[in-house]
This record gives structure tokens, C-alpha cells and sequence, in this order.
């Protein structure tokens, strides 16, 4: 589709973005486990007890599995809170200018969540 590339074979691309940063310096912000991005989104999103792996090599990039328990928001649900399994990997491209990253959500708690991963 519109904006893939042989880079990054991605089924479905959510956000194609510029960052005034180089790739490192965007990789070090979004994917720090102790004070980058993810951390304060997950805190701003209610979820508790998050737990990041450390990173470890994969491809061109890196990949780690988070941990965590989210607030479920939806009336349908008959549960307000879920357990969530997340794997995160990142690769570089175009000689470290560009960063791609990928996220696979199961939610553990929420009926049929084995069914549908994000």
C-alpha cells in the first residue's frame, strides 16, 4: 500500500513521521525503558505493574517484550482490567536515517483476546 517500502514490510503502517532528531537520538527517547516515551505513555494510559525486558539484538534492530495491566475502557468487556503481553522491535534503514517499529499486543484477560492481537 501507499507508503510501504522494501525496508519495512509492514501489513498495515499506523504513522509515517518526520522527527527534528537523528534516528539514534529518536531511538533513545522513544524506546528507554527507564524514562523514555513508553514509560510515561503506559502511566498516562492508567496501566500498572509495566515490566520491559531489556533489549536484545534482532535483524537490524532490537526486540524486547513488555508487560503490563491496562484499564479496559469498553462497556462490552464483563472485565475493567486486562493483563497485556507486548513484544516491541524496532529496525533501522537508509543508513540508520530512518526507524521503524513494530508492536504485537495480545490482551490476556479480555474474552476472545486471544483471537484478536494488535
Amino acid at each position: 500500500g501507499e507508503g510501504a517500502s522494501s525496508d519495512a514490510p509492514l501489513r498495515h503502517e499506523v504513522l509515517r513521521t518526520h522527527l527534528p532528531c537523528s534516528a539514534a537520538a529518536a531511538g533513545e527517547r522513544l524506546f528507554s525503558s527507564s524514562g523514555g516515551f513508553y514509560p510515561r505513555f503506559f502511566g498516562a494510559q492508567g496501566c500498572a505493574d509495566v515490566q520491559f525486558e531489556p533489549w536484545a539484538p534482532f535483524g537490524r534492530g532490537e526486540v524486547r517484550e513488555v508487560r503490563r495491566r491496562q484499564p479496559v475502557r469498553s462497556r462490552l468487556s464483563p472485565v475493567r482490567e486486562t493483563r497485556v503481553h507486548e513484544t516491541q522491535s524496532y529496525t533501522t534503514a537508509e543508513q540508520r536515517r530512518r526507524v521503524v517499529l513494530c508492536s504485537h499486543q495480545v490482551m490476556l484477560d479480555v474474552p476472545y483476546g486471544d483471537y484478536f492481537a494488535l
